[in-house]
C-alpha cells in the first residue's frame, strides 16, 4: 500500500509541476496581468511542496500509515489542475495576442503598414520636445508619388495599393530603424529624421529618390512603367523660443515640408527640394 500510495502521489506531483511551468511561463512572458501569473505560480509552487512531504514521509518512514484514498483522489485533481492551467494559459495568450493586433492596427495605416497620421503626430509632437530639451536639430521629410492618379487610372486601384506597399517597403528598408515613415493621406508619406540636420537630410531624401526610381517600378509589378517620387524637406533648429506649442509647431513644419515638395514637383518632379 506504501508503493501504492507513493506511485499515486509521484504522478499527481508531476501534473503539478508541469502546471506551476505553465502558470510561470505566463507571468515571464505575458505583458499584462502579471500578477496575476505570479500568484498563480506561487500557490502552485506550494501545492507542490505540500505533495512532496508524503512521498518524503511514506519513503523514509516506515512506521507512517499511508492514505490511500488520498493519494488516488490527488491523481485525477492534479491532472484537471494542469488541464484547467493548460486552458487559462492559452485563453489568455489569444487575449495578449488580440490586444497587440488591437493596439498595432491603432498605430498603422491598415494599407500599407506605415505609421499612420495620428501614430505621426505623437511621434512628431515628442521629437519637438526632445529636440528643445537637447538643442539637437531633427528633419521632416514629405514625398509625393509622381502621376499617381494615373498609375490608378491606366492599372486600376489594386495596383495602385500595390505602388504604395511597395513604396512603404522601399523606404522602410532604406531608413535608420530610429525613423518613422508614416502615410500622411493618399499618397503622401512623412517621414520624421532625429539627430538629423539639413545636408543629411539632403542625402536621406536623394537615397529614397534613387531607391525608389530604381525599384519601385518592379516590386510593384510594373516593370515597364518608371515611377517616381517628389521629395520636400524641412529641418528644425530649436532656438530656444518655445511660444507655439508641440502640435502647432508640428503642422507648420509639415506645411513647409510640404511645400518644399510642391517646389520639387514643379521643378519637374523626380526631385528633391529641401528649405
Amino acid at each position: 500500500m506504501i508503493y501504492l500510495a507513493i506511485f499515486f502521489y509521484s504522478a499527481s506531483l508531476i501534473f503539478q509541476i508541469i502546471s506551476a511551468a505553465l502558470a510561470f511561463g505566463g507571468f515571464k512572458y505575458a505583458d499584462k496581468y502579471k500578477f496575476g501569473w505570479l500568484f498563480f505560480s506561487a500557490a502552485l509552487l506550494l501545492m507542490i511542496g505540500r505533495r512532496i512531504s508524503p512521498i518524503y514521509a511514506l519513503s523514509h518512514d516506515p512506521s507512517v500509515t499511508p492514505n490511500v484514498t488520498d493519494a488516488i483522489l490527488a491523481l485525477p485533481i492534479s491532472f484537471l489542475l494542469m488541464l484547467s492551467v493548460i486552458t487559462i494559459r492559452k485563453t489568455f495568450d489569444e487575449l495578449e495576442d488580440k490586444s497587440q493586433k488591437l493596439e498595432k492596427s491603432q498605430r498603422l495605416d491598415y494599407l500599407t503598414g506605415a505609421i499612420n497620421r495620428s501614430e505621426l503626430v505623437i511621434i512628431g509632437e515628442s521629437e519637438i520636445e526632445r529636440s528643445f530639451r537637447t538643442t539637437h536639430p531633427f528633419s521632416i521629410l514629405m514625398l509625393d508619388i509622381d502621376h499617381f492618379k494615373r498609375i490608378n487610372d491606366v492599372y486600376g486601384h489594386q495596383t495602385g495599393d500595390n505602388v504604395l506597399k511597395s513604396l512603404t517597403c522601399i523606404c522602410q528598408n532604406t531608413l535608420r530603424k530610429i525613423d518613422s515613415f508614416g502615410r500622411y493621406g493618399g499618397e503622401e508619406f512623412v517621414i520624421i529624421l532625429p539627430e538629423t540636420n539639413k545636408q543629411q537630410a539632403q542625402e536621406v531624401a536623394e537615397r529614397l529618390r534613387h531607391n525608389v526610381s530604381e525599384n519601385l517600378n518592379v516590386a510593384s509589378g510594373l516593370s515597364n512603367e518608371k515611377i517616381t517620387i517628389s521629395v520636400g524637406g524641412i529641418t528644425f533648429k530649436p532656438n530656444g523660443n518655445r511660444a507655439d506649442q508641440p502640435y502647432s509647431l508640428l503642422n507648420q513644419l509639415i506645411e513647409q515640408a510640404d511645400v518644399a515638395m510642391y517646389q520639387a514637383k514643379n521643378n519637374g518632379r523626380d526631385q528633391v527640394v529641401l528649405n
